[in-house]
């Protein structure tokens, strides 16, 4: 479901020469300590924990291997929905309208 870990440091890596921040400004942004950034910039370090994701959101770096995504297996997905949705089959309706909708629109890739 996600891509090597090399691959994704990587281009972590290379987001954080391009963005010009500092490990210290970006540790600041997500809560942690700039070693443990450190760490989690390393491919040696211990894969995708909720830290690790957390910057691979923040950079906009795509932690999953598209080839193999399933959103049934997407734990912020379904941690997302269930906090719109709750227990509210009408809320749960307006999420399933807004993704069909979301599926039709012409600036969407498929």
């Amino acid at each position: 479901m996600y891509r090597p870990k090399l691959d994704i440091c990587r281009d972590l890596n290379l987001w954080m020469e391009k963005s010009g921040n500092s490990q210290e400004f970006v540790a600041k942004k997500l809560n942690i300590s700039q070693p443990h950034l450190s760490r989690l910039l390393s491919h040696e370090y211990e894969p995708y924990t909720n830290s690790f994701l957390d910057l691979c959101i923040h950079a906009s770096v795509d932690a999953y291997d598209r080839n193999k995504y399933d959103p049934l297996e997407d734990d912020e997905l379904k941690k997302t929905i269930r906090l719109f949705v709750g227990n509210s089959p009408i809320k749960a309706g307006l999420v399933t309208n807004l993704v069909k909708a979301l599926g039709d629109a012409p600036w969407v890739s498929h």
